[in-house]
């Protein structure tokens, strides 16, 4: 019999130190658009018990303090996973606190098992993820081509091959068919927040979490890990940041939910599994001729940063830059070594089993074309049991990018980030072979047990470069006894003191605008409410009573704070349901609410022109263009439902809206050179309305006024402090005679 319990916790810290993933110490935390959570889900089928925990974080930096936490329940890296989401709007040192959290969820979930039934279920995601590095990519076709020239129409196993697709989810009911936990797998870089940053998030991954909640009378929990995000990036269609991260998250909510509603019959009979290994660089023959490093080095393209990460250095060229062909190294190859990383050569890698799938573990970032030989490995020693397998990505630890030897070779950023040399990911990929045949032989490890790999030596992700010993083994600290509990570094000033509203809302706010209120707090956020909501926005009904209508949990607010004085930011969404409306701030003593102001329906709603389709007349509209400075959700840049009231020679028509051709279409007998339409004449769905009285001259069609997408990484990355932008380096010579050039 299948019990499975699943728990989360509030991870977000206090309002300090930088971000993990853009490698910018000179941007500090100051706000919050989105809590950090851990979620854990614990299964067992009575005879084995494992655990899958998933993190808001760059990275599982955390590893060992939260294993620490929780082996006496008997998890262990032979069947507890710690992922990461790969937010780069995480902390770049979480701290002991956050590791206390994410271990209380694991208990959570543990102490709340109870009879459930599960399935397997995975449906296609076409618009959420694309490759940034094509060229990479192509390599592994035996293509070599120059950075910025390759297109997918180039790939012989089709335009759909560089990215991963399909979304694949767990369904957890239990016994009584109530919704429990739905995990969700995919890949894609969250990086919708860029580089610029100044706010904690969850990026994507929140936002999906909470969109696909929100389908359920009883919510379940919602877990969502990454995979084979090393060259995947998210489509950048919005034109800012927070309204990208909730685009994004509307469409892997829209596939989770497609996935749970489309699952087969959920079963109580899954058996679940794991078993663990630790892999250890020390320069030994993986294969014939084939060696991995002993020491982490970067590569000169990871100077650069990613398309989606630029640094400083991003416009002088460096993708791509390699040796000549004649002078590779024979352990990283035609890498330009820049600097030594600072990881040591040692990580556990775990495989679980759940039903008929297995989850592989990679201590980093793996490219597409890499997971699938992954999983290719493992399945051919896993036996006929197991259907599918999936790469979980940035778990156990962190060590940099895993490239397959083609693209590596072509030093793209991926391939400069791959630290052990040209076949860094063939240790992981025999691991995960082994690991399957004795999972396929039931010779899981009971109690997590991690057996050891080619070399032994204690791991610990807190261990830096330098404490790697001459002959490759980790010298770490020696195994802590559990740490105990540590003091919130936030909700501890709650009660302490009153918070003050300085500015709030009043009168009457469109739909579509953004308002602002700002009160005072202690500083560093530390009055916020842990796992609960800070301030919330409340609809009045009838009579004196209010409900809850958003907060900032999920992204609802985007928040921050200088000195005293918090600032909130909402942006009112273009459906919300018009009425009188209040902000209340939970904390620090008491709640202390606004005075009520009205939220109306938006008259901004623009015409664009009218055409004729034969004898039909077809409108076409835009919603209020956007202000990329204040924009915080998606933003559909046409209406949709509704009418539009129109005269031609003085009678009154209306075209009806078709979700078809995506226009408002009207019959007529005659089609005029103009029409009129009244103000207020076009209606969406909501109730919204075009402004004053326009004619149109049939045939003339406006494009409208629309901000440009933000492309990937929000353009040129920011100057020092946030302030500016940087300036574009040297170009990239096309010169073939000097080392660093791209000889073919």
């Amino acid at each position: 019999m299948l019990r499975v319990g699943a728990a989360s916790r509030d991870i977000t810290p206090e309002l300090k130190g930088d971000f993990f993933g853009y490698v910018r110490p000179d941007l500090r935390v100051r706000g919050v658009a989105g809590r950090l959570w851990a979620h854990a889900l614990v299964l067992e089928d009575g005879r084995r018990t494992v655990c899958l925990l998933t993190l808001d974080l760059g990275a599982p930096l955390l590893t060992t303090a939260i294993r620490e936490r929780v082996a006496d329940l008997g998890f262990g890296p032979g069947n507890l996973i710690v992922a990461a989401t790969h937010t780069h709007a995480g902390p770049n040192k979480p701290g002991e606190w956050v590791a206390q959290q994410a271990a209380a969820a694991i208990r959570d979930a543990h102490a709340a098992r109870r009879p459930t039934r599960a399935a397997w279920s995975q449906v296609r995601l076409d618009d959420a993820n694309r490759n940034r590095s094509l060229e990479a990519h192509l390599a592994n076709h035996g293509l070599d081509l120059y950075p910025g020239t390759a297109t997918t129409d180039l790939d012989p196993d089709g335009g759909d091959h560089p990215r991963d697709v399909t979304l694949r989810l767990l369904k957890v009911e239990t016994d009584r068919g109530e919704p429990l936990a739905a995990w969700a797998h995919f890949s894609a870089h969250p990086t919708t927040i860029g580089p610029a940053n100044t706010y904690f998030s969850a990026d994507y991954p929140g936002t999906a979490r909470h969109h696909f909640r929100r389908r359920f009378e009883h919510p379940p929990v919602a877990i969502l890990t990454n995979g084979t995000e090393g060259d995947l990036i998210p489509r950048y269609d919005e034109v800012a940041q927070h309204a990208l991260a909730d685009r994004i998250g509307h469409r892997v909510a829209d596939a989770m939910a497609r996935a749970w509603d489309g699952a087969p019959a959920t079963r109580a009979d899954l058996t679940v599994d794991g078993a663990g290994e630790r892999i250890v660089y020390q320069g030994q023959e993986v294969a014939p001729g084939r060696r991995v490093g002993r020491r982490a080095w970067f590569g000169l393209p990871f100077l650069g940063g990613g398309q989606n990460g630029p640094s400083f250095f991003y416009g002088w060229g460096l993708e791509g830059r390699r040796r000549p062909r004649l002078l590779a190294g024979r352990v990283q190859g035609r890498k330009l070594v820049a600097a030594p990383a600072p990881w040591a050569p040692a990580a556990d890698v775990t495989v679980l089993r759940i039903g008929d799938r297995l989850l592989l573990s990679v201590p980093g970032e793996p490219t597409v074309e890499t997971g699938r030989r992954l999983v290719a490995a493992a399945r051919r020693t896993a036996g006929p049991a197991v259907r599918d397998a999936l790469v979980v990505g940035l778990a156990q630890a962190y060590r940099g990018y895993f490239t397959t030897p083609e693209e590596y070779d072509q030093q793209h950023y991926e391939g400069g980030h791959t630290v052990f040399g040209r076949y860094t990911s063939l240790l992981v990929e025999q691991c995960h072979a082994r690991l399957a045949a004795r999972l396929a032989d039931g010779d899981g490890q009971p109690g997590g047990v991690c057996r050891d790999g080619p070399s032994t030596g204690p791991v610990d992700d807190r261990t830096a470069a330098g404490s790697v010993q001459q002959g490759g083994a980790s010298a770490t600290a020696p195994v802590r006894r559990p740490p105990a509990d540590v003091p919130a570094p936030v909700g501890a000033h709650r009660g302490r003191c009153r918070a003050r509203l300085l500015d709030t809302p009043s009168g009457r706010i469109p739909r579509f605008e953004t308002f602002e209120l700002s009160w005072s707090a202690p500083r560093r956020g530390r009055a916020r409410p842990v796992g609960e909501a800070m301030v919330v926005l409340e609809r009045r009904l009838a009579g004196d009573s209010w409900t809850v209508v958003d907060d900032d949990l999920a992204g609802g607010f985007v928040w921050h704070q200088s000195g005293r004085r918090v600032t909130a930011h909402y942006e009112v969404p273009g459906d919300l349901t018009t009425g009188s409306y209040r902000v209340t701030v939970l904390g620090p003593r008491r709640p202390v609410s606004t005075e009520q102001f009205e939220v109306v329906a938006s008259d901004g709603l623009r015409l664009l022109g009218v055409e004729a389709d034969g004898d039909t007349l077809v409108f076409s509209a835009q919603n209020p263009t956007p202000d990329p400075q204040r924009l915080l959700r998606r933003r559909e840049r046409q209406p949709s439902g509704g009418c539009v009231r129109f005269r031609i020679a003085g009678l009154t028509q209306e075209a009806a809206w078709d979700p078809e051709t995506g226009g408002w279409r009207a019959p007529v007998t005659t089609v005029p050179s103009h029409i009129d339409v009244p103000a207020g004449g076009l209606v969406d769905a909501a109730g919204n309305r075009s402004g004053g009285a326009v004619q149109l001259a049939v045939g003339a069609v406006t494009s409208g006024a629309w901000p440009p997408p933000i492309g990937p990484g929000g353009g040129r990355p920011p100057g020092l402090f946030g302030l500016g932008r940087a300036r574009r380096g040297g170009r990239q010579t096309s010169s073939s005679s000097a080392i660093g050039a791209r000889p073919r």
